[in-house]
């Protein structure tokens, strides 16, 4: 049977029509010139139409080589696909597979998969291992038998190699982790250090003092009769230090959310904190202080509808010890939810754990490390890397992938969240409203405030502010000077700009974290005009465009509010929207829309989103809620689209990043940011290399 005879067998059996690979490319390409010219209405529905297809490549004999099965609800890949014995690319993306068929391994031609967003939780060996294989990709998929810091995130070029790594360091011999991470968070007060000491069998200090940064401490339950450490993390409440959380957050995680029964406590606050770095890891939401206030309680259906990852409610008193024994027995339930507890783990990695929990030193660099691989056998950077991201999950280290921070993993993580509090909290960076001068900063470290005594030498005082300013809390304003945001003047300054009809944005969240203005302030302090800065806005200048932006951050009614002055205001305001995309992407899961008041009424808004959707089913006119008229499709978007070619845009925002230091590979990466941010270059088929060239030409 010929490969057009399988092809047809496979349309028919699965009632979808194929489409040629080669004319979906040249019509997405095209895409950008159709939009900013004139299309016919025949043109636009050869378009629809080719796009709603399944893709196959076929070349001049007639084999097929490439075959895409993407978003068809598939729960299992038809038998056929394995008769085409020519078969190189095979993409089922989107679906609902659990499994995968060993018979992959008999395509000898077959070098790529992807198989990412379905629901498989094994892949083959056979599959893993097959010859021809030179990419796998699977990410977003329940899969028991690999760890996801393998295969998830963003596409990695090394996936199939680091798990070929993986399951050969097996070979020597296994066993179970069997440990996990419990984070304590809720507002100061509430009682943390107290639950973390009751769990441990310490006794109740009703004088206890506050959390400075983080307190751990261990505990062995028995659930399903087997011993499980839990690592206890008590993090400090003040809420300047909510903004430090995002070090430690992480999945493989089981959290406590304390409530203050004496108060008006706001759950979702915290359930949103979590939801944003901790994804569905098991939530145990713990109200405290109901011997004081025994009649307080929380909607709890309503919070388990719209958080299905709480585990339990529990009401306790740490007073009088009422229900800590319920919190154990939720620990012991929750842990069963972690789907990694289970993990497999080569004897070797267990030997660098123990090496690394019984060492002195506070921390570690990254030769020392791989050292420390290589002397127990785990030789390949794969597992190296993977290795670490686990002991970061766990607790056990802190480690970044961030270049800055490469060098040195941070074997104590109380060492250096005591540091960053020590200087947030510093009476002289209070006193000069978020300045501190860099030679302070040894002083404020090595003083004896506090409940703790840490060792700082002058060769990490950079590794502390490169960690502060790699996670956007504060930025260098000279090379002997930080500032920190979160401390700036509460005053806004006067700012009265020329123009009197500025381009007007709102971006409203469902959940807003209160470090994304401060971010925002540190991603933007290049720009901050006339240092026309405070802690809940800030003024930027854009020379080359000569256009003003006016940010402000309205916390009670969740947005974020943005005017753009002057000459380019477009381009400005694309700029500024790129970098809030930029930052709210490393939220997970945060809800937000870009809103645009209609000119005229400015009570009135259409979302940015809704206005594309309306662009592209060829609706031109419309009428909004709350208006009797209509307004101009076209004229809407162009409020916050730049009428620049997709091409000059992106070129524009890299001359925003690009820095001297800048290699063509990081550019392109930078380039590649850029065109997942912006929601009008989606699916264009950019070719991120010729477009770096030619940006570098320029």
């Amino acid at each position: 049977m010929s490969d057009i005879q399988t092809l047809i067998k496979i349309e028919n059996k699965l009632q979808i029509k194929f489409g040629n690979y080669e004319d979906w490319q040249n019509i997405r390409k095209s895409k950008q010139e159709n939009k900013n010219n004139k299309s016919t209405n025949e043109t636009i529905e050869h378009n629809n139409r080719l796009e709603s297809q399944q893709l196959v490549t076929i070349d001049k004999q007639g084999k097929i080589t490439e075959i895409f099965l993407n978003g068809i609800e598939l729960t299992e890949i038809p038998e056929e696909v394995f008769e085409l014995k020519n078969l190189k690319r095979f993409d089922c993306v989107n679906n609902r597979l659990t499994s995968i068929s060993t018979k992959f391994s008999e395509l000898s031609e077959l070098n790529t998969i992807f198989l990412f967003s379905n629901k498989i939780e094994e892949i083959p060996e056979q599959v893993i291992f097959h010859k021809s294989l030179k990419k796998l990709e699977i990410h977003d998929n329940p899969i028991k038998t690999i760890p996801p810091e393998l295969f998830e995130g963003n596409i990695r070029k090394n996936t199939l190699e680091a798990i070929r790594n993986y399951l050969n360091s097996l070979k020597a011999g296994t066993k179970n982790l069997n440990e996990v991470k419990v984070i304590i968070v809720g507002d100061g007060g509430a009682g943390k250090t107290s639950l973390q000491k009751l769990l441990t069998n310490e006794d109740f200090n009703p004088q206890e003092s506050q959390t400075h940064g983080i307190n751990i401490k261990h505990l062995t339950l028995r659930p399903n009769k087997k011993n499980v450490k839990y690592r206890l993390w008590d993090f400090g409440g003040q809420e300047i230090m909510h903004a430090t959380h995002q070090f430690f957050l992480s999945r493989r995680s089981i959290y406590i959310i304390l409530l203050n029964a004496r108060e008006e406590p706001n759950p979702e606050y915290w359930l949103n904190h979590i939801k944003s770095f901790g994804g569905n890891s098991p939530v145990l939401v713990v109200i405290n202080k109901t011997d004081e206030n025994p009649a307080f309680d929380i909607n709890r259906l309503f919070l388990k509808e719209k958080y299905p990852n709480i585990i339990d409610f529990i009401k306790i008193s740490c007073a009088n010890g009422v229900g800590i024994e319920s919190v154990k027995t939720a620990l012991k339930k929750s842990v069963l939810e972690i789907k990694d507890l289970n993990s497999q783990w080569a004897l070797s990695w267990f030997k660098v754990k123990t090496i690394l929990e019984n060492m002195s030193s506070s921390f570690i660099s990254y030769d020392e490390f791989t050292n420390l691989c290589h002397e127990n056998g785990v030789y390949d950077a794969s597992s190296q890397n993977t290795l670490v991201e686990y002991l970061n999950d766990l607790g056990i280290i802190l480690h970044f992938k961030d270049f800055e921070l490469s060098d040195t993993h941070v074997l104590d993580p109380e060492w250096v969240t005591y540091a960053v509090y020590k200087i947030i909290n510093s009476k002289k960076l209070a006193d000069n409203k978020g300045l501190l001068k860099l030679s302070e900063i040894k002083t404020i470290l090595n003083s004896k405030e506090g409940d703790k005594e840490f060792k700082y030498p002058s060769s990490t005082l950079n590794y502390i502010i490169e960690l502060m300013m790699k996670f956007e809390l504060c930025y260098k304003v000279s090379n002997s000077e930080i500032l920190v945001p979160d401390l700036l003047e509460v005053q806004e300054p006067l700012f009265k700009p020329n123009d009197i009809n500025p381009l007007k944005v709102i971006i409203s969240y469902g959940f807003l974290p209160k470090s994304i203005m401060p971010r925002l302030i540190v991603n933007l302090h290049n720009d901050i005009f006339n240092q026309l800065r405070w802690r809940t806005g800030l003024i930027v200048y854009d020379k080359s465009l000569e256009a003003y932006a006016k940010i402000t951050v309205d916390y009670e009614s969740k947005n974020i509010n943005i005017e753009v002055f002057g000459d380019k205001k477009r381009d400005y305001l694309s700029i500024i929207l790129f970098i809030i995309r930029k930052i709210n992407s490393s939220f997970k899961g945060l809800e937000n829309k870009i809103n645009i008041p209609v000119k005229g009424a400015p009570n009135v808004t259409i979302s940015h989103s809704h206005l594309l959707t309306l662009e592209s089913k060829g609706i031109t006119k419309y009428i909004p809620e709350g208006l009797d008229y209509e307004v101009n499709v076209k004229e809407m978007l162009g409020t916050i689209q730049s009428e620049k070619s997709f091409e000059e845009e992106i070129f524009a925002l890299l001359d925003k990043l690009v820095t001297k230091a800048d290699d063509n590979e990081s550019i392109a990466e930078k380039a590649n940011e850029i065109i997942q941010m912006q929601p009008n270059f989606f699916g264009m088929g950019i070719n991120i290399n010729a477009l770096v060239k030619r940006y570098l030409k320029k």
